[in-house]
């Protein structure tokens, strides 16, 4: 499967609409940039887990873009596996930290599962974003557990929804 597929499958239970804005080339032009590592779990028949993206900064922090299994496979185990094989390869390019943010969008279970990772929350904060449902580039029932909110106010974008974001980092 390509990896605009796989990123959609994982991410839209979640909102993630990156891909769906970028053309393959764009995707393509991205990941040229060394700076810029994705790899993918697989099980030991092959078939693919889930994926993890990190960008490693000018600073040598690593940062956790994307991390996120199939569906189906939610709490069964996998995540702790994919997070582990992820942070023995990040720690092997020396950072000086790696963290991640999360929001109210994400699994319910995310910020336990990121502290049993080793992760501490070091800020929080607010953002307004667009609904990627109501913008179009996602499926409008992606995400039920996420309120659908239209206002007239929002010009086609969605409505100004403010999960609260997360930071964690482990050093």
């Amino acid at each position: 499967a390509s990896y605009r597929a796989i990123f959609l499958e994982i991410g839209a239970p979640w909102l993630w609409d990156r891909v769906s804005e970028m053309s393959d080339a764009e995707i393509t032009e991205h990941f040229a940039d060394p700076r810029q590592h994705l790899y993918y779990g697989h099980d030991e028949t092959g078939a693919h887990l889930g994926m993890v993206e990190f960008f490693v900064a000018d600073s040598s922090e690593i940062e956790i873009i994307y991390f996120g299994l199939f569906p189906s496979l939610t709490g069964r185990g996998f995540g702790k596996r994919l997070m582990a094989g992820a942070l023995d390869l990040a720690w092997c390019l020396n950072p000086s930290r790696i963290w991640l943010h999360t929001s109210s969008f994400d699994h319910h279970s995310v910020i336990g599962f990121y502290s049993a990772c080793g992760f501490v929350p070091f800020a929080t904060g607010f953002e307004i974003v667009d609904d990627p449902r109501i913008k179009g580039t996602l499926p409008r029932d992606a995400a039920p557990q996420i309120p659908l909110i239209e206002t007239e106010w929002s010009n086609g974008k969605g409505a100004a929804l403010s999960p609260e974001k997360r930071q964690v980092a482990r050093t």
